[in-house]
């Protein structure tokens, strides 16, 4: 997955629409790069629009008390939002806001997701609203997911990880750098297999602990129906061995002898054959004689 673009509108202290066009210009050319400024001036939130439009989450608001904060919403009322929701990014004072980022898939697929909310009439004082998140194919027109819900089920399916598993490996929240470090083992090495494609020597590798252990399976079969005849001992086994090769070669001499024998017969055979054209010959000489 190679994000192209991050766009925005009205997020925190990001006032107003910005973009960061990964796909062209410096960046694109860049292998590596930092997101630096003073405090305040946006830099996570850039990262915040990233995770808003793939997942609706943002992952450093994931630990924040369950308490409410006093938003400017309609008549100066609270809006009656956990520190955690993800809708208390909208900027204070703005009626409407969205996070949509561009990505290409290594198949050259690219997609296009986004996130956005707003408040009653998108006036700053009203009240606000429920999120809505779509996603979309844009090297070929297409329309992914339908609700919230599905939409986000549709992007993990095409970027092959669920939030928790991006947020992990891929887009670290603040704080949490460690978080890959102190997943455990299993849970590791399925995100370093999904990162870097490698899941399929564990498909090959499962296939042949498969294979190894039907294989098992009937040379167990076999071994079982052997000991269930009660085989010979070793040295009856010896003993039997020892009698099957003196009969062999028995056999053996008994065929050498049975050849001789059988061109011994087609000999004695021919001599009959010839005796009896002779006997035909003299009598055939002596009529002739007494015809004369």
């Amino acid at each position: 997955m190679r994000i192209q673009a991050i766009r925005g509108c009205n997020l925190a202290s990001l006032e107003g629409e910005f973009a960061v066009d990964l796909d062209s210009g410096p960046l694109a050319a860049s292998g590596l790069f930092a997101i630096t400024g003073p405090t305040g001036a946006g830099k996570s939130t850039l990262l915040d629009a990233v995770c808003l439009a793939l997942f609706a989450e943002i992952p450093r608001l994931r630990a924040a008390p369950a308490r409410t904060r006093v938003g400017e919403g309609r008549g100066g009322d609270e809006d009656g939002l956990s520190a955690g929701d993800p809708r208390a990014i909208l900027r204070h004072g703005s009626g409407e806001g969205y996070a949509e980022i561009d990505f290409r898939m290594p198949d050259g697929a690219t997609y296009r997701a986004r996130w956005a909310v707003r408040r009653a009439r998108g006036k700053p004082d009203g009240a606000i609203q429920n999120h809505t998140h779509t996603f979309e194919r844009t090297d070929r027109p297409e329309n992914l997911g339908g609700t919230n819900t599905q939409t986000k089920q549709a992007i993990g399916q095409v970027i092959g990880l669920s939030a928790e598993q991006f947020t992990r490996a891929v887009l670290l929240a603040q704080g949490d750098f460690e978080a890959l470090i102190r997943a455990d083992a299993d849970e590791r090495a399925a995100l370093l297999e999904k990162l870097t494609g490698s899941h399929i020597y564990s498909a090959l590798g499962r296939k042949a602990f498969e294979e190894k252990r039907a294989w098992t399976e009937k040379l167990d079969a076999i071994t079982a129906k052997i000991t269930a005849l009660e085989g010979l001992t070793p040295d009856a086994r010896e003993a039997a061995q020892a009698c099957f090769d003196a009969a062999r070669d028995h056999h053996h001499a008994c065929q050498t002898g049975l050849r001789a024998l059988e061109d011994r017969q087609a000999l004695l055979a021919t001599r009959d054959r010839l005796a009896q054209a002779a006997q035909r010959a003299q009598e055939a000489c002596t009529g002739a004689q007494e015809a004369i």
